[in-house]
């Protein structure tokens, strides 16, 4: 059974998907069983739930905004995981409340990978994958443009949780748009966003 975080966040990404045309490069993974170490290192089971941290470094109007890699910050986070034939998706969600927060969807098959950066406010509509969409959204799946992924081994989509994967990924986004917080009353001022983010994970 998928985790009710999963399904929410599928059917998000899926509704996003459908609506924008939108998909992110798909890219291919390595495969290093070295990675077990770090990944187990940032990576455990509370409460039967798995979870891991991430670094995150974002820009806004080509400014850096926040900076977690640098000052060596971890942001703590939850990992779920769904398969579906030949696909496994990976989720990580950093939830602030509810399903409100940000985080990353990995679509993995044994050829490739997709990723995307995930980030949803839960109530306000303050998003914009394109600076001339013409409605604002509470939440919004991202494509990356340059991404990184290394296995501990090759995946099996349809054994995520009979054979563990461990993995780690790091990934920088397109630009997306964002209403500008000192003029939210100016429809048409907003704010550039790009977004890296790095995790370690397990499956």
């Amino acid at each position: 059974m998928k985790p009710l975080i999963i399904i929410l966040l599928l059917t998000f990404f899926n509704a996003c998907s459908s609506d924008k045309k939108e998909t992110a490069k798909t890219e291919k993974y390595s495969i290093d069983p070295a990675i077990i170490a770090d990944a187990s290192r940032y990576t455990r089971t509370e409460n039967g739930e798995l979870q891991g941290q991430i670094q995150v470094t974002m820009y806004i109007n080509d400014s850096v905004e926040v900076e977690n890699h640098k000052n060596h910050e971890r942001i703590p986070y939850n990992i779920s995981t769904s398969e579906d034939k030949d696909t496994l998706t990976i989720v990580g969600w950093a939830a602030a409340f509810q399903n409100a927060g940000m985080g990353y969807m990995i679509k993995i098959t044994t050829d490739g990978y997709e990723v995307f950066y995930g980030i949803d406010t839960g109530i306000d509509g303050n998003y914009k994958l394109n600076s001339g969409d013409p409605a604002y959204s509470h939440g919004i799946w991202v494509p990356a443009v340059k991404s990184k992924l290394v296995l501990s081994k090759k995946p099996e989509p349809s054994k995520p949780g009979i054979h563990p994967l461990l993995g780690f990924v790091d990934f920088e986004t397109r630009d997306f748009y964002e209403k500008n917080k000192k003029n939210e009353k100016v429809e048409d001022v907003l704010d550039k966003i790009k977004v890296r983010m790095s995790a370690y994970f397990k499956t």
